[in-house]
């Protein structure tokens, strides 16, 4: 029989305060923590508006934007249909993109005339490099993408951003690394339709200097996103659900069980044994850990080359020892997104966690 932690006889009510605590200073705030018995605690406390008075508390029906944990429901997605053998991970993108066939132009630099130098590739952009991040897109707003687009006329395809939900900026944006060699991570999103728009928290930002929270509007574009159906062309897998901690950390404790106690699971498997387990495999190249730990290293408490790594759908914490602060434990794999949301599962600890600071940014 698998053993499976429990909180101590006050565990619920030092986590309850510690979440009643960051409600006094924050949007609303929302833990969900389960092993593969069940859930073993979930609580909401603070409004779901931080800038109206009278906005009702959030609780577990309360919906916002998951942003980037979007990434591991298309993971899944993908798997399944690499299980069900539509695809395989070696699949190129450009049998359903065919703007993304080789040769491929690579974008290097701006000449000093200001006009984009390119160099080309054969290497073929695989399902697997997109699941994870070396398919050679820029990140949105890093340097070399920044350029780009500075380089073009205002209503030149691509122009806009990726995560805009447009097909001509996703198709018309080059690639600006060799496939597969460097890790670079991209942004998306896919609003939701307004059915259940009551229940949705607002986006607010938090003004550093004033230390107050204000209205999203024009304070980071990549958030300022399209809303409507209409305004979206195509479903972009990297950030665009809307969901609760709720149902989220249901998702995750069917992963851990299948992955820890397949014995434990009472409805049927998502994903095979073994494709779950690339969820929690290593696939970067050498060439890419870099990157990775220089965009999230002291974030994870994990600084040198080799302590993170990705898989097929989650960063993977493989630093010897608990992760800093946090306690999280070597194999243990997550990620969090700009609306305030984070998730991870400890397959050692055998929980899962779904964390939100509700409608911040």
């Amino acid at each position: 029989m698998t053993r499976t932690p429990t909180l101590a006889p006050d565990g619920s009510d030092r986590i309850t305060q510690i979440l009643e605590e960051a409600a006094q200073e924050l949007p609303g705030c929302g833990l969900a923590i389960a092993t593969v018995d069940g859930l073993l605690y979930e609580e909401y406390k603070g409004k779901r508006d931080v800038l109206d008075d009278a906005s009702p508390a959030v609780d577990e029906n309360t919906i916002m934007w998951f942003a980037s944990t979007t990434k591991l429901l298309t993971s899944v997605a993908v798997l399944q249909l690499v299980q069900n053998g539509t695809i395989s991970l070696d699949t190129p993108v450009s049998r359903y993109l065919p703007e993304l066939s080789t040769p491929l132009r690579v974008f290097k630099r701006l000449d000093d005339d200001g006009r984009p130098v390119y160099d080309s590739t054969h290497t073929e952009i695989t399902i697997a490099m997109m699941l994870n991040q070396t398919a050679g897109f820029g990140a949105e707003f890093k340097e070399k993408v920044v350029a780009w687009k500075s380089s073009l006329p205002d209503d030149a395809p691509g122009k806009g951003f990726v995560n805009s939900s447009k097909k001509s900026n996703l198709v018309n944006t080059p690639i600006v690394e060799e496939p597969g060699k460097v890790y670079q991570y991209g942004n998306g999103c896919e609003p939701t339709s307004s059915d259940h728009v009551e229940s949705v928290m607002p986006l607010r930002w938090y003004n550093e200097e004033k230390q107050v929270f204000e209205e999203l509007t024009t304070q980071s574009p990549g958030l300022t996103l399209p809303r409507r159906k209409m305004d979206i062309e195509y479903p972009v897998g990297g950030g665009g659900i809307y969901s609760t901690c709720s149902d989220y950390i249901k998702l995750l404790r069917h992963i851990l069980t299948i992955y820890v106690s397949p014995d434990r699971l009472e409805t049927p498997k998502i994903l095979s044994d073994e494709l779950v387990r690339t969820l929690f495999l290593p696939t970067l190249p050498p060439s890419a850990r870099e990157g990775l730990t220089a965009m999230v290293g002291e974030m994870f408490d994990a600084k040198e080359v080799g302590e993170l790594d990705w898989s097929t759908g989650l960063c993977l914490y493989l630093k010897e020892g608990r992760r800093g602060g946090w306690g999280r434990h070597k194999g243990s794999g997550g990620w969090l997104g700009a609306g305030g949301t984070e998730y991870w599962m400890d397959p050692e600890a055998k929980i899962a966690v779904s964390a939100a600071v509700f409608g911040s940014s």
